[in-house]
């Protein structure tokens, strides 16, 4: 039986006032001529319907956001038909400021995927068949798109709206296609993370990575009075989402945390926060 193992990347996913660019490559562990030059210009094609799909921005006044993504796939012996894994790194870049590096923080990551890759026939992203290729990666750009735009968030009152909130329905819609018994088991995973921003499990978790994110926007703009103002948020956020929910916050931001502690001179979270995250506690001074 003849394997082919496949790692697509795609990356630097960049988004200029609604325009997205996409760049797609293709590396072969084990090379078969005909399908390898098949799937070069399946890949190709892909990137250019990306490329020209209309993502939808509930806003405009952002410089770009860059997105990673790798799937190491293995051919099956007959068909179109596609295993492995895939992971997906995306953040918002904001150039020209050197306090505090702007970071890629939305992570996926799924093994075990199912994919079809019609590779000798055009790329749909419009798609029928839930598991092709094209749908999957839909999935988790709606999830970049949704996670990157809550960053984006206006933030400034308690009970701010959640931009990324628009693509909610788009991956229920999506996701709600899986309904054979063959799709449901391959999108188990995609569903219970839609479940997970459905009942608003997630929303101190988003609301938190909004706040951090305009705390760090505005401490790279050297608008200090303005970010410190966020830290009274983030603690009283922080205290309403699980441990383990802290730890993954404190492991991504803990920077831009001892950044806002320094900003505040009466030190009133210092020991708290300390005591939430004792793993970098070094760094709260």
């Amino acid at each position: 039986m003849k394997k082919i193992s496949v790692i697509l990347l795609l990356c630097f996913w960049q988004l200029f006032a609604q325009k997205a660019s996409f760049e797609l490559g293709l590396i072969y562990q084990q090379q078969n001529n005909e399908t390898k030059n098949q799937l070069d210009l399946f890949i190709g094609k892909l990137k250019d319907a990306l490329n020209n799909y209309d993502w939808e921005f509930p806003l405009t006044d952002f410089e770009q956001i860059e997105n990673s993504i790798t799937i190491n796939l293995e051919k099956e012996e007959s068909g179109y038909n596609f295993k492995g894994m895939i992971s997906f790194s995306s953040g918002i870049k904001q150039s020209g400021y050197t306090v505090m590096l702007q970071k890629r923080d939305v992570i996926f990551s799924e093994s075990d995927i199912s994919a079809v890759i019609s590779y000798v026939d055009e790329p749909d992203l419009n798609n029928q068949n839930i598991n092709s290729l094209e749908n999957i990666l839909k999935f988790y750009i709606f999830c970049s798109l949704l996670e990157n735009f809550d960053r984006l968030s206006y933030t400034d009152n308690d009970n701010f709206y959640l931009y990324g909130e628009k693509y909610i329905s788009k991956l229920t819609a999506l996701t709600g296609r899986a309904n054979s018994s063959d799709a449901i088991e391959k999108w188990e995973k995609r569903k219970a993370l839609l479940d997970k921003y459905l009942s608003g499990a997630k929303n101190e978790e988003r609301k938190l990575n909004a706040l951090i994110y305009n705390a760090r926007y505005f401490i790279n703009d050297y608008k200090t009075d303005r970010a410190r103002h966020f830290l009274p948020q983030i603690m009283t956020r922080l205290e309403k989402i699980p441990k383990e929910s802290q730890t993954a916050f404190f492991n991504s931001y803990y920077a831009d945390m001892a950044e806002l502690l320094r900003l505040d001179k009466e030190k009133t979270y210092q020991d708290k926060v300390k005591k939430m995250d004792p793993a970098h506690a070094k760094f709260y001074k």
